[in-house]
């Protein structure tokens, strides 16, 4: 569906793998039930596309 949009989105690209190892590592070395949140930042890429710009020359948008 998502190739089918015109104009094509602006997106987020993830690290899948990256997140996936770093969550089996902090569940590897946190007890069950051990209870304090943590915050791990992972950086994105945004992935730009035709959805991100000016508007069209002679536009009314904007």
């Amino acid at each position: 569906v998502v190739r089918e949009l015109s104009p094509p989105l602006t997106t987020v690209a993830l690290p899948l793998t990256e997140m996936g190892e770093r969550v089996i590592a902090l569940a590897l070395r946190t007890p069950s039930g051990a209870g304090r949140s943590r915050v791990v930042r992972i950086d994105g890429e945004v992935v730009l596309r035709g959805s991100t710009g000016s508007p069209p020359h002679g536009s009314r948008h904007g």
